[in-house]
């Protein structure tokens, strides 16, 4: 979707719960104008070495691996956890996102994530911005996922 559809060159993104990281650096690669990458602290070594792979030249890489090097200044990992207040603190650091790219976050979550995860996005997305959720039907999700 967001290779077919042009709306990403120019922009801030947030990958909100990054995972891997994936889809916010094909955002990159798409011209987003910056990417942060963003998951709970345990994912954040995978996180950034990913984005620092990511960020050196195709030609630099020797099978697969490149040098140790920090992320480019238009990727960033940071540490996030879905809430009001933490979304308040994150704003002030990183100021508003143009997109904000959720991936896989939507199934089975109780009644308070999927307000942290609301709130969240009220707070970093700027007004007129866009939210792009992904989502893979998984069975018996459509029960948890209706509560």
């Amino acid at each position: 979707y967001l290779c077919d559809v042009p709306f990403v060159a120019g922009c801030r993104v947030l990958d909100l719960s990054a995972g891997t990281g994936l889809v916010g650096l094909v955002a990159h690669r798409l011209g987003a104008e910056s990417v942060t990458l963003t998951d709970v602290p345990r994912v954040m070594p995978l996180l950034a070495r990913n984005a620092a792979l990511a960020s050196v030249p195709d030609v630099a890489k020797v099978n697969g691996v490149a040098p140790a090097v920090p992320p480019m200044p238009n990727i960033q990992v940071r540490s996030l956890f879905w809430g009001e207040a933490e979304a308040k603190r994150f704003l002030e650091q990183q100021g508003p996102f143009d997109l904000i790219l959720c991936c896989e976050v939507v199934y089975q979550l109780p009644q308070q994530v999927w307000e942290a995860l609301q709130q969240t996005l009220r707070q970093l997305l700027v007004p007129g911005g866009r939210v792009v959720f992904a989502y893979q039907h998984r069975d018996g999700a459509e029960v948890t996922d209706a509560v």
